[in-house]
């Protein structure tokens, strides 16, 4: 049987998936290409799908039929079999391309717009039950193959590309986190962590919003232990690092808010108060409390800095976790913290303007006040 062949795209060829038998021999098909493509590269699926038209028929034509039969109502127990079939049919197609985009040395120019087009035509004519949930980790391996591995070589010498790219990855970030953690995960904490500490203030605002839509989507995800236990206590280092830097002047206000985020969660009553060990017990079985963690990792990340400018790094940790409750406070915190520095004292109001017209704003009202008393008195 000539399973590639062009005869996949004629009209007549949708009978064959009628035939539950000639499915289950595509499923196991696909199934033992991927397993061998796995192990021994992608060579057998390139061979594979030198016309990858006809495998892409058969997606299609699979896919129709799940949805003819959605729009019919189906309900009979050999209907469901045979949909489970289908299902199963198009999941692995998908697998089989996913595997192509993550393993390829190159992506081969007439394979990636069918492909691209075959997901656009999903997402948009499909309702969200019917969408095959594989097609998120296809897509997110054709993001990483086509554009994650030359983010730091390139995105500097394109700036509308990198502004723009970073807003497709928040659009994942914010509707495919699940899928995504599933997927290449690593990639996107690295093209964030470059792009936070870009000098570059659109390109390190991108990064950081990027980064605080991600943790208000972990909040929420059943990934979220798991992604504390990796990722939290290198943001805070990510963070403070680059807050500290006196020469890195771009985003002041949304890494106070990345960081008023992690305070909140790791301080009383937070969410990390009711989570996994950010610490791995086996090496350190005796910590009482994620927030105590928390307090000395920072306690010992702002020593240095503190050091230096001759305060007590308790006392600034102390000050940052009582004024949690409302976003001004700890903003106030953070500033009073880098304010010890001669360096951010000159850029004070460059730093923080909203808290800077705040301010003034305070002091004009007491002054107004205070004339208004004066007068009352003079005039008694």
């Amino acid at each position: 049987m000539r399973l590639l062949d062009q005869q996949w795209c004629d009209d007549e060829s949708i009978l064959l998936l009628k035939d539950e038998n000639t499915i289950r021999k595509l499923v196991n098909m696909f199934q033992g290409i991927r397993s061998v493509a796995s192990s021994l590269g992608t060579g057998i699926i390139y061979r594979t799908l030198l016309m990858p038209q006809g495998v892409l028929c058969i997606y299609r034509r699979s896919r129709g039929l799940i949805r003819e039969r959605i729009g019919r109502g189906w309900s009979s127990s050999s209907e469901t079999s045979y949909m489970e079939l289908l299902r199963s049919l198009g999941t692995e197609i998908l697998k089989l391309f996913g595997t192509w985009f993550d393993k390829a040395e190159r992506t081969e120019k007439e394979f990636l717009p069918p492909v691209m087009s075959l997901i656009v035509v999903e997402f948009v004519g499909c309702s969200l039950g019917s969408i095959d949930s594989e097609l998120f980790l296809l897509l997110a391996s054709i993001v990483k193959t086509c554009t994650l591995e030359w983010k730091i070589e390139t995105l500097d010498n394109y700036h509308e590309h990198c502004l723009n790219f970073f807003v497709l990855i928040r659009a994942i970030v914010t509707h495919c986190l699940d899928a995504l953690v599933v997927a290449n995960f690593q990639f996107f904490m690295d093209l964030v962590t470059w792009a936070v500490r870009h000098t570059g203030r659109n390109i390190a605002e991108s990064g950081l919003t990027v980064l605080l839509e991600m943790l208000k989507q972990f909040q929420i995800s059943e990934f979220r232990n798991k992604f504390y236990k990796k990722y939290l206590l290198s943001i805070l280092e990510l963070i403070f690092g680059v807050l500290t830097d006196s020469l890195h002047k771009p985003g002041f206000k949304l890494h106070v808010m990345v960081l008023h985020h992690l305070f909140c969660l790791a301080g009383e009553g937070g969410l990390l108060t009711r989570a996994e060990p950010l610490w791995h017990v086996s090496n350190c079985p005796y910590r009482s409390s994620n927030e105590i963690f928390v307090r000395k990792y920072v306690t010992e990340l702002i020593t240095p800095f503190c050091v230096k400018v001759n305060s007590t790094a308790n006392d600034d940790v102390n000050a940052l976790f009582s004024s949690t409750h409302t976003a001004d406070s700890f903003m106030r915190s953070v500033r009073n913290f880098l304010r010890q520095s001669d360096e951010f004292s000159e850029y004070d109001r460059d730093l923080f303007p909203e808290l800077e017209e705040h301010d003034a704003a305070e002091r004009e009202e007491t002054r107004r006040l205070i004339r208004g008393i004066y007068n009352r008195t003079m005039k008694d």
